[in-house]
């Protein structure tokens, strides 16, 4: 028999919450609580009331994102038995009803339901090394977007400003082409100056030799001499451009830095050590994978970490379909699950025969091919079922000829 359960079900500040000694045998009407001290030591109270006939009380609520993280940081700190569901899995009992209508009230008897009828693993705290790798690399993917989004506003008026730039140079995020856009805000004033001027600067802000700096201004200064710029030199867009340079500078050097932070926590964990031999990962991906999962031994089977990443596929089995070819159930952790997409990509990819790329060819040229997008989240499993089974043997990836 199951323990009694206080369900909840949370929202912005406040949290309508019920105990649960059966399924079918509620603990008087669901109550709002509100996410202050007050309000979470009646939770305290409601489980008095329950262990008087019980020895354990389970609180079950649903993953919010961040509006449970008071009410999780409140049971840590008391030691307390929780578990933490994904959103989908109490709307499922929900929508199961022959009437889904969805209150606060019926969403905790929802919660329950789900505690009653499924068996969940009680939630596990990472220890504070892994909270600090995992905070670390959702800062580090924040800094990444608004990269993502001033590189694509720089892009955009630096086409004005510096047409054709491209063609001098692919990437103007590399050392010479950025040093350039810093320090000349547009091709006419560069036209007045020497060779030897412009290479100076470019000497003094990288480090690169004199020779090749010289043959860098040549190309710099030729091009300048030949384009048409899209405005004045007076003009805002100049400005804006300079200031995007400038800052696009900053949230570069800022996300260098939490990712080697984010390195220095994670270089000992048993996944990033087992990562690193692994084809198609780096440093990069093995510290941020390993920020996701934190300690392996939370998971008993490589299934549960498939699952953890949201990577299984969905079953359905109904006369002649067998369930396979369905879209996989994305339930679990969508960070880890990009990642592994990425990491996957990288060795298919890869110039160097491997596992995965070996998986990934037999799974596209099977009698029924996947896909190759298909085909990625197969070998992101593949990499899944790999990685566990390094960390469970404590042994470095080797590939198979």
């Amino acid at each position: 028999m199951k323990d009694p359960c206080i369900a909840l079900d949370v929202s912005k500040g406040k949290s309508h919450c019920q105990g649960f000694i059966a399924q079918d045998e509620p603990l008087g009407r669901a109550v709002m609580i509100t996410h202050d001290l007050t309000g979470l030591e009646s939770l305290m109270a409601m489980k008095n009331r329950l262990l008087k006939h019980h020895e354990r009380v389970i609180f079950v609520f649903e993953s919010t994102g961040i509006y449970h993280k008071s009410i999780q940081s409140y049971l840590d700190e008391r030691h307390e038995s929780y578990i933490i569901l994904s959103p989908l899995e109490a709307a499922k009992i929900r929508k199961s009803r022959l009437r889904s209508a969805k209150t606060d009230v019926k969403d905790c008897r929802s919660i329950a339901e789900a505690y009653f009828l499924r068996d969940y693993r009680i939630h596990g705290k990472l220890d504070e090394r892994d909270e600090k790798a995992r905070a670390l690399n959702r800062h580090y993917g924040f800094i990444v977007r608004q990269i993502r989004h001033l590189k694509i506003q720089f892009r955009s008026v630096l086409d004005v400003v510096f047409p054709r730039f491209d063609l001098l140079y692919e990437n103007p995020y590399r050392t010479i082409p950025f040093t350039l856009l810093k320090h000349y805000r547009h091709p006419g004033l560069i036209k007045s100056k020497r060779i030897g001027t412009i290479a100076k600067t470019l000497m003094k802000e990288t480090t690169h030799r004199e020779a090749f700096c010289l043959a860098e201004a040549g190309k710099i200064l030729d091009y300048a001499q030949r384009t048409q710029s899209g405005c004045l030199p007076e003009q805002q867009e100049v400005i804006i451009l300079r200031n995007l340079a400038l800052e696009l500078e900053k949230k570069m050097k800022e996300a260098q830095s939490v990712l080697d932070d984010l390195e220095a926590c994670v270089k000992e964990n048993e996944v990033y050590k087992r990562l690193m031999t692994m084809p198609g990962v780096a440093t990069n991906l093995a510290s941020r994978i390993t920020a996701e999962i934190g300690n392996i031994n939370r998971f008993e089977h490589k299934k549960q970490l498939v699952a953890y990443a949201g990577t299984d596929p969905k079953i359905y089995q109904s006369g002649q379909k067998t369930g396979e070819h369905l879209p996989i159930t994305k339930k679990g952790n969508k960070h880890l699950r990009s990642l592994f997409y990425l990491a996957a990509r990288a060795a298919v990819d890869s110039k160097k025969p491997n596992t995965i790329k070996r998986f990934y060819a037999s799974k596209t040229t099977q009698a029924n091919p996947l896909e190759r997008n298909a085909a990625i989240i197969a070998s992101s499993n593949k990499m899944m079922h790999v990685l566990f089974s390094l960390c469970k043997n404590h042994q470095d990836y080797r590939n198979q000829a």
